[in-house]
């Protein structure tokens, strides 16, 4: 090869390693555009990790070959509220719901206040676990039972866990937290905080249900706070309760 076919390729690879940066860069509506220019771009948005927070909704009208390019790109994802509005229909939720499984290089997740159709959180489960390996962050905010995304699978890479709830099931929980050095074998940090709604009463299912007592959830939280493993040496745990 000849010191001018080397220079050229050493020029390609910078400009290639300067168009990768400067997508980093653009919002994902950015990115598909630059797509429709020609074939060149498109590949380079194709292989281009996006690193930016992105919501799912944003996808959703990908084909499925897009699609499949796209989400094991995707580094950081937020699912908030329901999948899809009121005024949507229940196959477009679905479709949002199928993208799940092809998340499979995430390294941080939010699901907050999150609603699935039937309030079926399989879908979740399937996405949590498309990146097991890869995921060292996540914050679940009022998805119930939080507990149920985790159990059974091993996040070898998970340093931080954020979780709120309002749920009073103290039993699953406990089970929840004591797993915690088997389900996170390296995790860092847990911020966990417990909120206790005034209204004595609720009704589930039709049917009427008294909260466990104010004194039950400061046992609780001091319980999850107050946690060591040796496994784990080096945990912080930080715990916060709230009335609401």
């Amino acid at each position: 090869m000849s010191a001018a076919q080397e220079q050229n390729m050493s020029q390609n690879k910078l400009d290639n390693a300067g168009i990768h940066n400067m997508l980093k860069f653009l919002t994902f509506k950015e990115r598909m555009k630059i797509c429709r220019v020609c074939k060149f771009w498109r590949g380079i948005v194709e292989t281009t990790k996006i690193e930016q927070s992105i919501d799912v909704r944003e996808l959703i009208h990908l084909s499925e070959e897009s699609a499949n390019k796209m989400c094991p790109l995707v580094r950081y994802l937020v699912l908030s509220g329901k999948l899809s509005n009121e005024d949507q229909s229940f196959p477009e939720e679905i479709q949002q719901s199928s993208l799940f499984p092809k998340f499979t290089c995430l390294q941080r997740l939010i699901l907050k206040d999150f609603r699935s159709f039937f309030d079926n959180l399989v879908p979740i489960s399937k996405l949590i676990c498309a990146s097991q390996k890869t995921l060292f962050a996540i914050c679940v905010h009022n998805v119930e039972p939080f507990e149920s995304l985790f159990i059974g699978t091993t996040f070898p890479n998970m340093t931080l866990l954020i979780l709120y709830t309002q749920e009073p099931n103290f039993d699953f929980k406990k089970a929840f937290f004591e797993r915690l050095p088997k389900m996170f074998p390296n995790l860092g940090h847990v911020t966990f905080r417990l909120q206790r709604r005034r209204n004595l009463h609720c009704i589930v299912n039709g049917v009427t249900q008294t909260h466990a007592s104010r004194q039950d959830y400061v046992n609780f939280v001091d319980w999850v706070r107050n946690l060591k493993f040796s496994q784990l040496p080096n945990l912080n745990i930080s715990t916060q309760f709230e009335e609401v």
